[in-house]
């Protein structure tokens, strides 16, 4: 059985808890399998939890993914949130007024708002406060971290 079939097995099971569940545990079954065969591990709890856990994420990212496709635009009164993953680390959020929003659009429109380049790959904090100097003008809040939460 192929991934993709355990995946789209049941179209009218794929949105209910227990379709959500069942999906999981297909998954979790499959892989935990394919990786005690290939790489003589035991097939036991600690696996099938590590494998979980990332099914779990995963679809949760996305959703989210999904989710942070719909339009938006920064103004007053707005608070924008940046999150790196780590002080050298690259960009890993953008969220406007405590909700996610797709990062490359946001880097778009916020260099479009202060004409200045998003910093990507590295935490910059210089730049970053010259972008929270540009947008107080606005009246729009930036705060910024580089301590990444995965909540």
């Amino acid at each position: 059985m192929k991934l993709s079939d355990i995946i789209l097995e049941n179209e009218l099971e794929r949105f209910s808890v227990s379709g959500q569940m069942k999906q999981t545990d297909n998954i979790v079954d499959q892989v935990a399998k394919a990786i005690a065969e290939k790489y003589d591990m035991k097939d036991d709890g600690m696996l099938r939890g590590t494998i979980r856990d990332a099914v779990i994420t995963a679809k949760y990212d996305m959703d989210e993914e999904i989710n942070e496709e719909e339009e938006f635009e920064f103004k007053t009164g707005d608070e924008i949130d940046l999150t790196y993953v780590d002080p050298n680390g690259p960009l890993y959020s953008i969220a406007k007024n405590g909700r996610k929003v797709d990062k490359h659009q946001g880097r778009e429109k916020l260099e479009k708002l202060v004409g200045i380049k998003i910093p990507y790959s590295d935490y910059e904090e210089k730049t970053l406060e010259q972008i929270k100097s540009k947008l107080q003008d606005q009246d729009i809040e930036l705060k910024f971290d580089n301590s990444m939460n995965i909540d």
